[in-house]
């Protein structure tokens, strides 16, 4: 009698905690969506807290999510689990809380400042393409500036090319910056 009740109540903390994890996870996934898009508008000068919250909550946006499905499946496969041997699941899910707590560490330790490149123009291949085949590629970019003149500098860059056979490629190349 004793271990149902406890059985119950276990699964009770798992689906409440797997639910709430998920509602955190979309919310954080949200607002951190928000913040990201009011920092691009607003300017990085203005509020520089604003980016790297949004940024943080993007990224922990994921391991609530995943914490999520992990207490939910656990909620269902206890039920079966504790009825058969309680020692081999404790084991188990020692294991299993290690490694989500690891993942939601290294998460939540990664810088909220990150730099990336682009390449503009990226070939697959330095060879001509065959008649009839196309490659196309969109590059869009927002560079923001410090000067007074210039908010910020954006750039799309549509480039599609076709190759016409005999070693010629065939395609119009057009940039507008804003």
């Amino acid at each position: 009698m004793r271990k149902v009740i406890n059985q119950n109540r276990l699964s009770k903390w798992e689906a409440a905690g797997g639910t709430l994890c998920f509602l955190a996870g979309i919310v954080a996934a949200l607002v951190g969506s928000l913040l990201t898009a009011f920092a691009w508008i607003a300017g990085a000068e203005i509020h520089r807290w604003v980016h790297a919250a949004g940024t943080a909550l993007l990224i922990a946006a994921i391991p609530l999510i995943l914490f999520a499905g992990f207490c939910l499946d656990w909620a269902e496969r206890g039920k079966e689990k504790a009825l058969h041997d309680p020692h081999q699941r404790g084991a188990a899910v020692l294991a299993q809380v290690a490694i989500i707590a690891t993942i939601t560490g290294v998460a939540l330790l990664a810088p909220a400042a990150l730099h990336a490149q682009q390449t503009i123009f990226n070939v697959p291949t330095t060879d001509v393409l065959d008649r009839g085949k196309v490659y196309a590629e969109l590059d869009v970019s927002l560079k923001p500036t410090d000067s007074a003149s210039v908010n910020k500098f954006s750039s799309l860059v549509p480039r599609v090319v076709v190759g016409a056979g005999s070693r010629i490629e065939i395609g119009p190349g057009r940039r507008n910056d804003c």
